[in-house]
């Protein structure tokens, strides 16, 4: 795993999903 995936700075992915993927809205199964 990259820095800048550690980071969160994914651009193909929202920051908030690495940073926060708790908070983040659970997608529907």
């Amino acid at each position: 795993m990259t820095r800048a995936h550690a980071d969160g700075r994914d651009p193909s992915r929202p920051a908030s999903v690495f940073a926060h993927p708790r908070l983040a809205p659970r997608p529907s199964l």
